[in-house]
């Protein structure tokens, strides 16, 4: 009998044990758990996983997200020191969570990128950018103020009008694709709706690519402009009396 009774106290230590187990795996993971009829399942595996793919190959992030019951995808590929292929870091949101991966170290510090008209006045650097909670991407330069390559990709693919303009464009031309942004007008001129921090981390990238030798607001002042403007008109408006 005193067998029996320490059989079934050790069984019982291992069910405890196991389901332990399972649940210090699943709070690892950051998920929460649905228990029904003897049986759970993991809803949101991943609740604060801001570098939980980071260091994994694509195929091998893309065979945990399965493991995981979800699913990532690419959502930017940006140089870095890292080989091709690598997770560098990876979208807040819940499934599906989107990575950033490497294409190997930047082969040209002055290359032009995509939707600048030359190549940059400072050179360029290849940071790995970490993404925001607020749908952003820092750093966006690097030391000597060069452009962060990875963060002027991710900002060009909002195809910001601020972005085109050349190193010889004047005050005027940048206050007005400052301010047209802002109202999303005309059509084709931007594509869909910049939100205030894009719009400020996008003129940021732009005065560090073209390294542009006019004075302007600060980047707190340009924001106040831009959310106290009822226009285009009141936004230039606003910004003359800044420069005074």
């Amino acid at each position: 009998m005193q067998v029996s009774h320490n059989l079934r106290r050790a069984k019982a230590i291992l069910r405890v044990t196991a389901a332990a187990a399972v649940l210090v795996t699943i709070m690892l993971d950051g998920g929460s758990t649905v228990a029904s009829a003897g049986t759970s399942t993991t809803t949101y595996p991943i609740q604060d996983h801001t570098s939980y793919f980071v260091g994994m190959s694509l195929t091998k992030a893309e065979h945990a997200a399965r493991r995981l019951h979800g699913r990532v995808y690419v959502d930017l590929r940006i140089p870095s020191a890292a080989r091709p292929g690598i997770v560098l870091s990876e979208t807040l949101n819940p499934w599906p969570v989107g990575l950033v991966v490497s294409t190997g170290p930047l082969k040209d510090p002055f290359g032009a990128l995509p939707d600048a008209v030359a190549s940059p006045a400072r050179g360029e650097c290849d940071v790995v950018i970490d993404l925001t909670e607020d749908g952003n991407a820092q750093p966006l330069t690097c030391r000597g103020g060069h452009v962060n390559v990875g963060a002027w990709l991710f900002y060009a693919e909002l195809r910001p009008s601020l972005m085109h303009l050349s190193s010889h464009a004047t005050r005027s031309q940048i206050v007005v694709a400052i301010c047209t942004v802002r109202s999303n007008h005309p059509p084709g001129y931007n594509i869909g709706g910049v939100t205030l921090p894009e719009l400020v981390s996008e003129f940021e990238l732009a005065v560090a690519y073209n390294d542009w030798p006019y004075h302007f607001p600060t980047l707190d002042e340009i924001g106040w402009i831009l959310s106290n403007s009822s226009g285009p008109a009141e936004c230039m408006r606003n910004f003359s009396k800044s420069s005074r």
